[in-house]
């Protein structure tokens, strides 16, 4: 996990040094984002040559509503903290024994979720791995269902959770936005937060944020559900 929160905030940090992304978010169909500049003669002999951006980061900042480049540094930093608690997390994993966490669980805390996470002797990183995963996805979908999906109506909010609750599960995938359907805005806006429509919006060419919504809330439980078949040896 270390490695994986040092390799985004480093992408973070080339984008908020080198990248346009303040400009792209102003019309991100008309602009290409740019990944960083590169000073190379083989590309060109006096000027800085832009790397076009690919991995679609620039997308994903844009949905969890970062606008400046001072809040990319901020979250680069904040990456860069949880890298540094990874490493320290491993540590405790790699240098505590079995008998003191058999102690200090039973004596102290008599918490078994503790026992599960910081038990050097059996390697758990199936449950370990699959459960922040899954819990991670889950977070996303609430963003995309919560703040990015009435942000793309204008502000319109979405489905509350009695419907979930009446069983009446239809009305969350059903009146999807059209394809006249105004981004930032309620003219012609739906109030579909769950669908699997697996269409192509001809204007950005991608997804509907409703199917990602359902896609990684199925992932989710998915991956809640595998993590606690894990067999303990």
């Amino acid at each position: 996990m270390a490695i994986i929160f040092t390799w985004i905030s480093s992408s973070l940090f080339s984008i908020g040094l080198q990248g346009n992304y303040e400009l792209w978010v102003l019309n991100p169909i008309a602009h290409v984002p740019v990944a960083h500049g590169i000073w190379d003669p083989h590309f060109s002999p006096n000027t800085l040559s832009p790397i076009i951006s690919y991995s679609s980061m620039y997308n994903q900042l844009f949905s969890l509503g970062l606008l400046k480049i001072p809040q990319l540094y901020n979250l680069q930093l904040f990456l860069q903290i949880l890298a540094v608690i990874s490493i320290s997390l491993a540590k405790v994993h790699l240098h505590t024994t079995h008998q003191s966490i058999h102690s200090l669980t039973y004596n102290l805390l008599h918490h078994r979720l503790f026992f599960v996470i910081f038990d050097a002797s059996q390697l758990r990183f199936n449950f370990h791995i699959a459960s922040l995963i899954s819990f991670s996805t889950l977070l996303w979908c609430g963003h995309l269902v919560h703040v990015a999906i009435p942000a793309s109506r204008g502000g319109q909010s979405s489905l509350t959770i009695y419907p979930f609750f009446n069983f009446h599960w239809s009305l969350y995938s059903t009146h999807n936005d059209p394809e006249n359907h105004i981004f930032d805005s309620h003219i012609n806006a739906g109030q579909a937060i769950l669908t699997n429509s697996t269409q192509i919006k001809q204007d950005t060419y991608s997804l509907n944020l409703s199917d990602i919504a359902h896609h990684h809330f199925a992932l989710a439980v998915l991956l809640l559900v595998a993590s606690n078949m894990y067999q303990w040896a």
